[in-house]
């Protein structure tokens, strides 16, 4: 690991801290945390969705870098359908720096868009799901840089249980 993924993970993290205590609305702050993690780690895109229980359906809150629409194919994901489905679904992170091989992603639009790697975490508070995020890069990411994302994605599930029971 190099010193600049330390100081990437670390400025993250501090963003992250600092939105969640600065901003009241959750788009916004779910916004800021996806554009954070494209802008310090380089990435392709970032998405967050967060969990409608009663409808057993992921929502897209918030997306940064190559693709910000928020309608679309995956705007509402239901739990088990897709890989944010099933990230959600399963309760555990997908990880892998060989995407174009991953039978759970569009190979042919992986290749056409040069994407390497993806990284997705269920967004959980104890043992309950709030939401998932989700990642691509053009590149790999090292394992420093996955498990700091999984400190960040745990943050960002805090903030979003918090704004919920605010609500």
């Amino acid at each position: 690991m190099d010193g600049l993924d330390n100081d990437a993970i670390a400025v993250i993290h501090a963003e992250v801290e600092r939105a969640a205590h600065t901003t009241d609305s959750l788009p916004h702050l779910l916004q800021h945390c996806a554009e954070s993690m494209v802008r310090h780690l380089d990435l392709a895109f970032a998405r967050v969705w967060t969990l409608n229980a009663t409808l057993d359906v992921l929502m897209l809150q918030a997306s940064a870098g190559r693709y910000t629409h928020l309608d679309g194919a995956h705007s509402r994901v239901s739990v088990g359908a897709f890989k944010i489905g099933r990230i959600a679904q399963q309760r555990r992170a997908h990880l892998t720096n060989d995407v174009q091989n991953d039978p759970a992603v569009d190979r042919e639009w992986a290749s056409r868009e040069g994407m390497i790697a993806f990284a997705g975490y269920p967004l959980m508070v104890d043992e309950d799901l709030v939401g998932v995020l989700g990642m691509f890069a053009k590149r790999q990411l090292s394992l420093h840089e996955t498990d700091g994302l999984q400190s960040i994605a745990q943050l960002i599930a805090n903030a979003i249980q918090q704004r919920q029971l605010a609500a």
